[in-house]
């Protein structure tokens, strides 16, 4: 046998072995300190022996009520990378004796290669970088008992067996927590899934960005009967939801999203963007500001409660809602045959205002009609819009409006006229349907619609 290959075989034996025998239990029992720092550590209890080193990769970290009920507040310092297996903040911990981690560099990063367990009188206000770490072939977890984790951003980084699980709600904010902070890179505030599983247990998911986009076939995201809302802005490239997967590569393992939902919201009145990936599927989408859409995929329901863009994107929806006195772009840019394919669409109740549908000068949209049958439009501007009429499709806009060069066999109806009266009421609005009635021939009746 090759005496370089047998001791290169027994060198990494050996390091495994010894990394696997100094695997240690440490309890922090000092007051406010560094993580690092060997003197705060006891090994096996809070009353063992002063760790030799500070915590690595191997090494659970427990901070436990019984050596730190002290009615002091304590903070754990990081000024430089840290590591450790699980960390775990006990749930006796009292409120007079807050644990909290902080960090003053966005660069830090504090590696977890085990499950990780915040107490509900604990704070984690790190500048860094939380990076989940583990190879494990099985399940790690994490629970924040209410803590927000407010930090450069989180990485889940691990093996492709390896899946982390959510055991409560999940809220990630950027550490400025400004609804400005975006990044043509990574942008604070962000969950970033590399590889291993991240499943989200029907839990509720807060975080300005959520990206996967690193083209690797062992991630994995699972967001079942889960709401995800997210909150950064579409500036420099940033997206507030950036996936790479794609079916036809097969670059991830897993994507499944039955009965959740992902709220878009953007409290400062900015853009929002989302790139849906590659042939993916999605069960109900809500945007509530300014959204530009991007990618491939199938939406059972999308809500569009603000203005949007659809550019280049071949969407196939069950069901559509947009809100009324807002534009929403539909195009292609040249060379696209990218396809706007819906099945219903219902328009926001708004009686003072209408949905405005547009293409791009020349580049019109294309919208097809999921199935054969009629789609009908209500109260909608229509412009610069192509209809696919092919398998017995065919398009009505009811109580709409003809903008121009719309393409295709597009009906517009402009409704039956109505003899109706205003009655008084306590809020006197003309736009409000409850406030009038309509003469059906014999007899005032409540108005129906607008």
């Amino acid at each position: 046998m090759n005496k370089l290959y047998l001791f290169t075989t027994l060198f990494i034996v050996f390091v495994l072995h010894s990394n696997y025998l100094n695997a240690l239990d440490l309890y922090w029992v000092g007051g406010s300190g560094n993580f690092n720092d060997n003197t705060k550590w006891r090994v096996g209890s809070i009353n063992g022996s002063v760790s030799s080193q500070a915590p690595i990769s191997s090494d659970n970290c427990y901070f436990m009520g019984s050596a730190l009920n002290t009615g002091t507040p304590i903070t754990v310092n990081f000024t430089s990378n840290a590591s450790c297996k699980s960390l775990y903040v006990d749930s006796l911990l009292n409120s007079t004796s807050i644990v909290t981690f902080a960090s003053s560099n966005s660069s830090i990063n504090f590696d977890v290669y085990g499950s990780f367990h915040l107490s509900e009188n604990s704070r984690f206000n790190f500048l860094g970088i939380l990076r989940f770490r583990s190879f494990l072939s099985g399940t790690e977890f994490i629970k924040l008992n209410g803590n927000e984790l407010t930090l450069n951003y989180i990485t889940f980084d691990g093996g492709l067996n390896t899946e982390w699980q959510l055991l409560d709600s999940f809220y990630v904010d950027d550490f400025q927590e400004s609804p400005n902070n975006y990044s043509s890179q990574i942008p604070s505030g962000s969950i970033v899934i590399k590889n291993g599983s991240f499943n989200t247990n029907k839990q509720y998911v807060r975080a300005d960005f959520i990206y996967s986009n690193n083209n690797s076939s062992t991630r994995s995201i699972i967001i079942d009967s889960s709401t995800i809302e997210l909150f950064g802005r579409k500036n420099s490239g940033s997206l507030a939801l950036n996936l790479d997967f794609n079916t036809s590569t097969s670059n991830f393992n897993v994507f499944s999203n039955v009965g959740s939902q992902i709220i878009f919201n953007q409290s400062a009145n900015h853009k929002q963007g989302c790139d849906l990936g590659n042939g993916l599927s999605y069960n109900h989408i809500i945007t509530n500001e300014f959204m530009n859409f991007y990618g491939n995929a199938q939406i059972n329901r999308l809500v569009v409660n603000a203005n949007s863009i659809f550019t280049d994107t071949d969407l196939s929806i069950d069901t559509i809602f947009m809100a009324s006195g807002h534009e929403h772009y539909i195009h292609n840019t040249p060379y696209s045959t990218a396809v706007f394919e819906i099945d219903h669409f219902s328009t926001l109740s708004d009686c003072q205002k209408l949905v405005h549908l547009k293409g791009y000068d020349i580049y019109p949209g294309i919208i097809r009609k999921k199935n054969a049958g009629t789609l009908t439009f209500d109260r909608c501007i229509v412009e610069l819009m192509t209809c696919d009429a092919s398998g017995n499709r065919s398009y009505v806009v009811n109580n709409g409006l003809d903008r121009g060069e719309n393409i295709g066999s597009w009906i517009f109806n402009n409704g039956v006229s109505k003899t109706m009266r205003f009655e008084e009421s306590t809020n006197l609005d003309w736009h409000n349907p409850t406030n009038w009635k309509e003469w059906d021939g014999s007899n005032w009746v409540p108005s129906n619609g607008c």
